[in-house]
Order: structure tokens, then sequence, then C-alpha cells
């Protein structure tokens, strides 16, 4: 509100929200208007309108912005800091104002700087988001192609074996008719002459008698009305699904443990099926999503485990710089620390040329020879993890950590190698058929 329009709202009123009388105050103070006899506030004596105090809030209960004081009206600043020789008529001190300013302004300039920095991993996110449905929109449409080609060849096996099947058959009914029609022929014509013979005289008949029963006798016996052998109908149709089902278990494969991408350092390369990892070289600038590693080329495994038993076999191959375990969820993600149990990582390694259990100090492995494969056996319930080398045998015991788990855990891998990937090695799946239960 300008200068001038509260002189003309106010005019001699005595109101605090008038000039003149602020004016006319003024004067007093000057004189020492500190003293008993200053009137605590303007009476109004102008019998103007009051447009000082603003409506719902209590006299005196604001201060004024260059000395502290309580203040009444609208003025942002008492009377005697107005007329010090700073003041200017919109507002109390510059300088103060500037500094309350810069002070009001230091918080929304590192909210907009917050804001523009989440916009930013929003739009990061998003992009990357994209980007990943695509590619599993992709792998889905190849790998059902895979299950379609595998239904179609099925198909057409069968229909083809069941038609040639059908032609055996049909073959073998030709060659009986075929045959039947010469002996029908070979017949009649005999049944043509001994009925010609009946037609002789006596003398005649008996000469021939000899040779017409010999035809008799060389006749070919009676065909029985046997159809031939049917189709095999329950050969093709039996279980057809479940028998169908089984031979593509030949074709697919069932890891154990499949890879969380989400949860990989952004250094990490993984294959497409998510059961391999190596070290890519280059930061692919993920999303920092709470969830993802970024201090060390490390990562999890997507599903955690809170009860039971589990087991995985991890191939290290020729890779020469890697860690296989288990970690806790609360293991941190975004630090660069030791792998060891205080940091909720549990596993076995190696380090410059060295196996080693990540105790505190690590503890040398007995391997000899080349580990080429590592089994990882946790036992939540038991509090137990067991590594085995299951190079060239079922399993050669390594190294055993005892731990009272308390929280969900989570197959580890960690890999500074390029060349050669870590790889969960398929398990075998079986297949068993409880008839126990079936009625006899």
């Amino acid at each position: 509100m300008s200068h001038d329009h509260l002189k003309t709202r106010g005019a001699g009123c005595g109101s605090w929200g008038c000039l003149e009388c602020l004016e006319c105050l003024g004067d007093r103070m000057e004189a020492g208007s500190r003293s008993s006899s200053c009137s605590p506030r303007p009476t109004g004596g102008c019998g103007g309108e009051d447009f000082g105090v603003p409506r719902g809030e209590e006299e005196g209960s604001r201060r004024c912005l260059g000395c502290g004081e309580p203040i009444w009206g609208a003025l942002p600043v008492c009377w005697a800091c107005r007329t010090s020789s700073g003041y200017q008529s919109d507002g109390g001190s510059p300088q103060h104002s500037k500094e309350e300013l810069k002070v009001t302004v230091r918080p929304l300039k590192k909210w907009l700087d917050s804001a523009n920095e989440v916009k930013r991993i929003c739009n990061q996110s998003t992009k990357h988001n994209t980007h990943e449905a695509r590619q599993a929109e992709r792998k889905i449409k190849d790998e059902f192609e895979k299950l379609h080609r595998f239904l179609r060849e099925e198909e057409e096996a069968r229909i083809a074996a069941m038609r040639e099947e059908e032609k055996q058959k049909s073959r073998m009914m030709k060659e009986k008719i075929e045959k039947m029609k010469g002996e029908m022929s070979s017949l009649s014509d005999t049944v043509t002459a001994m009925e010609q013979q009946l037609k002789l005289r006596n003398l005649s008949f008996l000469q021939n008698y000899k040779t017409t029963m010999t035809r008799v006798w060389a006749a070919p016996q009676i065909p029985g009305k046997d159809p031939g052998a049917p189709i095999d109908v329950c050969k093709h149709l039996s279980n057809l699904k479940y028998r169908v089902w089984k031979k593509m278990l030949g074709t697919v494969q069932y890891s154990p443990v499949i890879l969380d991408p989400n949860s990989a350092d952004p250094f990490l390369r993984l294959s497409e099926d998510l059961t391999s990892v190596r070290d890519g070289n280059v930061d692919q600038q993920l999303p920092d999503t709470p969830e993802r590693f970024n201090s060390c080329a490390e990562m999890l495994g997507s599903r955690g485990y809170r009860s039971g038993t589990h087991l995985w076999d991890v191939e290290v191959g020729g890779n020469a710089s890697w860690i296989v375990g288990v970690a806790g969820k609360s293991a941190q993600r975004k630090a660069l620390i030791s792998a060891c149990p205080e940091n909720r990582i549990w596993g076995v390694c190696l380090r410059d040329g060295e196996y080693m259990a990540l105790e505190s100090p690590s503890v040398p492995l007995p391997v000899r020879g080349k580990l080429l494969r590592v089994r990882v056996e946790l036992d939540w319930d038991g509090g137990k993890i067991t590594f085995s080398d299951t190079t060239d045998t079922d399993g050669t015991p390594l190294y055993t950590f005892t731990h009272p788990f308390s929280e969900r855990v989570y197959p580890y891998f960690s890999t500074s190698c390029q060349f050669h990937p870590l790889r969960i090695v398929p398990a075998k799946v079986l297949i068993s058929v409880d008839q126990s239960k079936q009625c006899v």
C-alpha cells in the first residue's frame, strides 16, 4: 500500500495505520516520547477509520523488523526505525530487508535444487524402465517363439507318425485286396470249368474228373474276415500333453538362482537370461535406487530366504577375481566396505591368486588345483552356510560359516573380471509320478 494512499485513508484519524497521526506522535517521541506523558496508543481523536491493525491479529503481537520492538498496524517497522536515515517508504532498513530476504530465499533455492535432482532421477528412471520393459518384452517374445516352434515341430512329428502308420496299414490292406483279387479270378475260372464239366456226358466227365478235382484241391482257402490291424490310437494320444511336456524339459533349463539386475552395480553386465554376470568396465549410468550397489562390482540374487535349506552351484571357471556367498538384506549397498560377517556378508573368494573364506581375518581354503565350481548351501534355520568344491565331485567341503540369522538373506556375487563371467549352474529337474493312490 503506497504512502499517499495511507495518508488519504487515515488523515488525522489518530490510528497507528495513519501516517499523519504517526508523524504527530513522532514529534513527541523526538521530544521525549518514551516519557509517561506519551499516550500508549493514538486515541482516534480525528474520528477517522482505523486501517492499521490487520483483522484477526492481536495488537502488539508483531515485532519491528528493525529493532524488534512490538508494533501495531500494517507497517513492518516502528516509527523510530522509519525515521532513521536508511528508511525507504516501502519497507524497513534496506540492508536488514536484504539480509532477511537472503535467508528466506536460501531454503527455497535448496528446495528447487532438490526438486530438480528428483526430476532428473525420475526422468532417468523413466527412460531406464522403458528400456528395460522393451528388452524384457523382446526376450519374452523370443522365449515364447522357441516354445511355439518346439510345439509346432512336436505336433508335426506326431501327426507325421500317425499318418505314416495309416499309410502302412492302408498299403497292407491294398496288397491284401490285390492278392485276393487274383485268387478270386483264378477261383472264378475254376468254378466255371467245373460247371462246364457237369454238363458233359458221363464218359467225358469221368475222363476229366481227376483233373477237375486237382484244380478244386488247389483252390485257395476261404479268406477270413479279419480287416487287418487298426490304427494304434493309444500310442498317439495316451498322456499326450504329459509326454510333450516331459520332452520339453530336455530343451529348457531351471536356474535355482536368478540374478537381480536392480541390485547390480552399474559396472556389471548380466546375460539376457539373468544367470551370469561379468564386469563390463563401463558405468551404465543406471538409476541409483536404494536396492542398487554403487561402490563395488557386486549384486544379489532376486529371491531372498528367511527359512529352509537352499542350494546352488556357481561356475567360476577362469574368472580371476570373484566372491560368492550370501548377504543379509541390511548389508550396506552405498559405501565401500569389507565383505565379511560383521558387514552381513558371508562368502568365499579368489583374490590375488588365493582362495579365501571371508572371515576377519580371512581364512585360506583347502583347495588343490583350480577351483572351477563352487556350491553354496544355506541352512537358514540351522544358521549355517557351507561352501563346497563341486568341480569334479559331488561336493568336497571347503568352509562353513555359522551365524544365527534373523533377517532375509540373498545369494551374493561380486566380480571384477571382464572376460570370464560367474554363471549359475542349471539344476537337474526330476519328474516322479505318484501311483500309490491309484485304484486297481
